[in-house]
């Protein structure tokens, strides 16, 4: 700790004179440097004040890759700082330029990230519109595993907040989406998760009938066959009671 923090006292007079001398590119190693120094630190509040100086040098240049760069490590320190706001900033910032450059696979990932930024700031309706985005573009790319991931956290949210309706649809997409991509783990989990929701909605019947699917890939796959039989017994009793 304390030859880091020497370390950074060093960095910044460094940075000092370069400011001093207009050097740009010493600027931007001593930022760099600072930077780097911080993260291992995990003084994440000054890492991101070297990497926003740092990111402002590589946009005044023109240099679009390490703003790129810079932006990647920005969200990494505002994740972690659970900056949500400036979290959002940058990783919009990071979609426009993966787009630039057709990256497809960054750009649904990305927006996936966002929408879970935008769930723990309690905006479920900004969430919902990313996470329908991210869907959308991972689909049209046949990105089967990103397209199962968005719908996975979009019935999630609508799960934590009741709409049991909303949270079967999802789910009856994902089903599709794992059958196209032929996806037997992740389709038995779909069944799982919707078998939940229809108890949770006490419509027992479809609740059985999913949970009965489910347990048929269980046990072609050899995994969680206990987990369904035991929901189906319960189902059974729920049933047996009404």
């Amino acid at each position: 700790m304390g030859a880091r923090s020497a370390a950074l006292e060093v960095y910044e007079a460094v940075l000092e004179w370069a400011r001093s001398q207009g050097d740009e590119a010493q600027q931007e190693e001593a930022w760099q440097r600072l930077g780097e120094t911080a993260l291992q630190d995990l003084n994440y509040e000054a890492a991101a004040s070297a990497y926003e100086a740092l990111r402002e040098l590589a946009r005044q240049r023109g240099d679009r890759e390490q703003e790129g760069v810079y932006l990647r490590e920005l969200a990494y320190i505002y994740d972690r700082l659970q900056a949500y706001d400036q979290a959002i900033e940058v990783k919009q910032e990071l979609i426009a330029y993966y787009r630039g450059l057709n990256n497809i696979a960054r750009v649904t990932a990305l927006k996936i990230a966002v929408g879970q930024d935008w769930d723990n700031l309690q905006r479920p309706n900004e969430a919902i519109a990313q996470y329908q985005q991210a869907y959308r573009l991972a689909w049209e790319a046949l990105q089967f595993y990103r397209a199962q991931e968005a719908l996975t956290a979009l019935a999630q949210l609508y799960e934590r907040y009741d709409d049991w309706e909303a949270a079967l649809e999802v789910y009856q997409a994902q089903v599709e989406t794992h059958e196209i991509a032929r996806n037997h783990y992740g389709l038995m989990m779909t069944y799982g998760r919707m078998g939940q929701v229809q108890q949770q909605q006490r419509n027992y019947p479809a609740a059985l009938n999913s949970f009965r699917r489910g347990l048929q890939l269980a046990q072609q796959l050899g995994n969680r066959e206990a987990y369904f039989q035991r929901h189906i017994e319960t189902v059974n009793r729920a049933l047996a009671g009404d």
